[in-house]
């Protein structure tokens, strides 16, 4: 849709499309470390309204640039997975990609095996209770 609006200014924005698997696994490790803490269901809805809507909408650099953003919350931002995946698809979609976006995609891993891996371990605790 992007690109017949005129958006996308470079062939590089098809990259996209397989770089959404780590942002897929990044925020699914993230919903099950939550979820193998979570006391009850409805202690989901704190996951969403503390973290997930925040994270898009405020933190993430996807509408607000986060230059533009208070000092400690542009800090706090870096924090944030959707920070790192808006980099580098807005470097893919203006056709202008950094040796620094390595470093994000490493973070984003990072983040996503640690997330990954821990997770069974809350889940174990809560399962033999």
């Amino acid at each position: 849709m992007a690109a017949a609006f005129g958006a996308i200014s470079s062939p590089l924005a098809i990259l996209i499309i397989p770089l959404g698997f780590l942002p897929g696994i990044m925020l699914a490790s993230t919903g099950l470390a939550y979820t193998s803490i979570a006391k009850s269901v409805s202690s989901l809805n704190y996951f969403f309204a503390i973290y997930i809507t925040p994270m898009f909408w405020l933190g993430g650099g996807t509408f607000f640039p986060i230059e533009r953003l208070p000092a400690a919350m542009e800090v706090v931002s870096w924090f944030v997975p959707a920070t790192h995946v808006v980099v580098v698809y807005r470097g893919r979609v203006e056709g202008s990609p950094q040796w620094s976006d390595l470093g994000h995609l490493l973070w984003i891993i990072v983040v996503s095996a640690d997330l990954l891996l821990s997770s069974p371990v809350g889940m174990r605790h809560h399962l033999i209770k």
